[in-house]
């Protein structure tokens, strides 16, 4: 019997993306090309391209009336006037480097989403409420860039962003990360990319955060802080990495790729498969 019921059910997917299955009379829309399952409980989508026509980017600054950053003690810094730059800053010891919790990993214990606390209350992490609570439900869809203007008095160094969700009690969640290794000038704010991609559907009444730390070890090999010779390196150097808000015309942002319509609600078929039926 279940054998028969796996069988259907490979026959079925293989006529649904090997086959160009259409519409039909069951079925009188075809699937869409890309088919997803928004986190945060959104249910499923379905969209033309990848990432989605339909999105629209909101970028969100940090600092001088844009992003309020928050200590290890959870408590809100204070903001320098508009037009003035604000930075931030910590130390990153690769004796002690920042954890990797949560996010991509081959670790089945320690992959996915998970709570961000024991991060955020690292003295080697910055967190940025990005938004108030929202008063709408928000779905971002497609990549999510972060730029920021970094420095660090080493010659190397890495910075890893994470999306969290924080929810109306404030419990932190991670949502997508993006990182990238650096060899930087000395102490000099340099425009950093970070690129991410995500599908997730941010409730009413929650806040969006970013996440900013310099390591997730051991998922990410520590950064010793060195560029000559390496592989000798026994002991890593301590430094200190700083966010710049902003330098001359350039600001420190996050852009979130919005995606308020031009969408379909998916529901699923017998076998588990998604179907399209437009909103």
């Amino acid at each position: 019997m279940v054998r028969c019921i796996m069988q259907a059910y490979y026959r079925h997917l293989f006529a649904l993306h090997f086959c160009g299955r259409t519409a039909s009379v069951e079925n009188p829309n075809p699937p869409p090309a890309v088919r997803l399952e928004l986190g945060g409980g959104g249910g499923w989508r379905g969209y033309s391209s990848w990432p989605p026509e339909e999105s629209s980017p909101l970028t969100l600054f940090l600092g001088a009336g844009g992003a309020r950053h928050h200590s290890s003690q959870g408590s809100a810094a204070a903001g320098a006037a508009a037009g003035e730059e604000e930075v931030w800053s910590y130390v990153y010891d690769a004796s002690d480097p920042t954890p990797s919790i949560g996010g991509p990993s081959f670790n089945g214990f320690n992959a996915g989403v998970k709570l961000m606390r024991p991060l955020e209350w690292r003295k080697d992490v910055l967190t940025f409420d990005l938004t108030p609570p929202l008063t709408e439900d928000v779905v971002v869809v497609g990549e999510v860039t972060a730029n920021m203007l970094f420095s660090s008095d080493l010659p190397t160094a890495d910075l890893l962003v994470k999306l969290c969700d924080v929810d109306s009690w404030g419990v932190s969640r991670n949502v997508a990360e993006g990182y990238v290794r650096l060899v930087l000038p000395d102490d000099t704010p340099t425009p950093v990319r970070v690129v991410m991609a995500t599908a997730y559907k941010f409730k009413k009444g929650h806040r969006i955060r970013a996440l900013l730390c310099s390591g997730a070890h051991p998922r990410i090999a520590r950064n010793l802080g060195v560029t000559d010779k390496e592989w000798e390196c026994v002991q890593g150097r301590k430094g200190i990495m700083r966010i710049h808000s902003a330098v001359g015309k350039m600001r420190s942002s996050m852009t979130l790729p919005i995606c308020q319509g031009g969408f379909f609600d998916l529901e699923l078929d017998q076998f588990g498969v998604p179907l399209a039926h437009p909103r």
